[in-house]
């Protein structure tokens, strides 16, 4: 054709062919190997449920600490596709989200890692504990090789495979100190299919004991009915009031928000809340949250759900698990006292303990021995925590126990140092778990309600129901 035009038919042709080249090549660089790469290494696991209820979106399994059991067959499977039968390492068992009671029906199970025998393990028995949603069970490769400890690569002081780290639990390829080998595994991983869950409630959440049993979990909570009863700088509580979860306590949980929550207020209910759990101090919170809620009005239009506050005994006070089954509730102190040697005088004649004036009080020597005989008398309050903290001490009764209150921030225009020795009424609030106290608990008041010298509490639909909380134009 010499130096003419291609015809249209021409050009076409040559897209064509180099349509065909690009893929050739491209099909040439899929299958193109990789210098190093071992065709029988393990690169991913099929995992077969054989036995036990999934549940369903519609009817999930109950959340709880019950196990709940599920039969699988597991196969380590090469790039491609082949079952690795010459494969004998072993598979450690998690579940996401959730926990492993216990993993049984093969031999050589050690610490949750199933050995695998010719790349394959059958009727592997797993009891699943406090899953939540949409869970699975993993099976993956992390490297473990069980020996005993005494001839354990983990265990012998020795960097056996030179990445600068001896030794369980420096070792990141150290699952256990009686791992026979310091590598970090394949990582090759398979999970089940799905497997539904109830969600916890909030309960479930503070797990009906001191310590969360979802701690660092990410959760969602969307069962119970859940009101709000205190919007803060940084959060807000709330309380399951169904009749069922008040019955078992342990029924309120604080969401910590970092900042004054939009468009919320006291009564409104909460249909649900997603947050991450975590502990601080000892006081179970929900960080990070976001929810969805029923907005309170009015209490001619919908009724405000608030619970009377639980009243704190002396029982009570000195019941670990009584006190910790109310954290983040509503509480009140009827009929108490305000300790009597409250003043900035130095000890003993006042309750500063502040002995060398440096303005803080040292947890040792005179100064810290002067804060633990104010801590264990009854009538004492020292005043650096109140000029510090805010907090002040009620009695509950007359040389009874006391329990701590934090009233500055929100109710300022109360001088608890002039009320020093006197009758409260009552003393309502929140209440806040900090384990280095003791009693490890405070009484937070809400508001100028919740602090009532003479006459009665207002009723809880009434005290303390501010104005919904200000923020950009709310959408509708």
């Amino acid at each position: 054709m010499g130096g003419g035009r291609l015809s249209r038919e021409g050009r076409a042709s040559l897209v064509r062919v180099a349509a065909v080249l690009v893929g050739a090549l491209a099909l040439a660089g899929c299958v193109e190997e990789v210098a190093g790469f071992d065709p029988n290494a393990p690169s991913s696991v099929r995992v077969t449920r054989v036995e036990g209820d999934p549940g369903s979106a519609e009817a999930p399994l109950v959340y709880g600490d019950a196990p709940v059991r599920f039969v699988f067959d597991v196969e380590v499977l090469a790039r491609d596709g082949r079952v690795l039968d010459g494969w004998n390492g072993s598979l450690r068992v998690s579940t996401r989200p959730g926990g492993v009671a216990d993993v049984s029906g093969v031999d050589g199970i050690v610490q949750r890692n199933v050995p695998m025998v010719g790349g394959r393990a059958s009727g592997v028995v797993v009891d699943v504990t406090r899953a939540f949603g949409r869970a699975r069970v993993w099976f993956e490769d992390v490297g473990f090789v069980p020996v005993d400890p005494a001839s354990a690569a983990c265990a012998n002081g020795i960097d056996d495979d030179g990445d600068g780290h001896s030794d369980h639990p420096d070792d990141f390829g150290c699952a256990f100190a009686n791992d026979g080998d310091e590598g970090e595994g394949s990582g090759a991983a398979g999970v089940s299919d799905t497997l539904f869950f109830a969600n916890p409630t909030l309960g479930d959440v503070q797990g009906y004991r001191s310590i969360s049993p979802l701690t660092n979990e990410s959760v969602t909570v969307d069962r119970g009915v859940m009101v709000v009863t205190r919007v803060t700088t940084d959060g807000f509580m709330l309380t399951d009031i169904d009749s069922s979860s008040v019955a078992r306590g342990y029924n309120h949980l604080f969401a910590f928000n970092f900042s004054t929550p939009q468009f919320l207020r006291v009564c409104d209910e909460v249909l649900d809340i997603q947050g991450i759990v975590t502990e601080f101090f000892g006081y179970t919170e929900l960080g990070f949250p976001s929810w969805s809620r029923i907005r309170y009005e009015d209490e001619t239009l919908t009724p405000c759900r608030v619970p009377t506050p639980t009243s704190i005994t002396a029982e009570r006070l000195m019941s670990a698990a009584g006190m910790e089954s109310l954290e983040a509730g509503l509480v009140r102190v009827d009929d108490g006292t305000i300790a009597s040697r409250f003043s900035p005088e130095l000890a003993p004649a006042g309750s500063n303990c502040d002995l060398n004036g440096d303005g803080g009080v040292s947890f040792d020597g005179p100064e810290g021995d002067c804060s633990d005989a104010c801590a264990l008398d009854s009538e004492c309050s020292e005043w650096n925590q109140f000029v510090e903290f805010g907090q002040w001490s009620v009695l509950l009764a007359p040389g009874g126990p006391k329990i701590y209150v934090v009233s500055r921030d929100d109710v300022p225009d109360f001088d608890p140092y002039r009320m020093r020795g006197q009758p409260m009424r009552a003393v309502s609030g929140t209440l806040r778990h900090v384990e280095f106290l003791d009693p490890a608990w405070i009484i937070e008041p809400r508001c100028a309600a919740d602090i009532v010298v003479d006459g009665e509490p207002a009723p809880s639909n009434v005290a303390c129901v501010e104005p919904r909380t200000g923020g950009p134009d709310e959408p509708e």
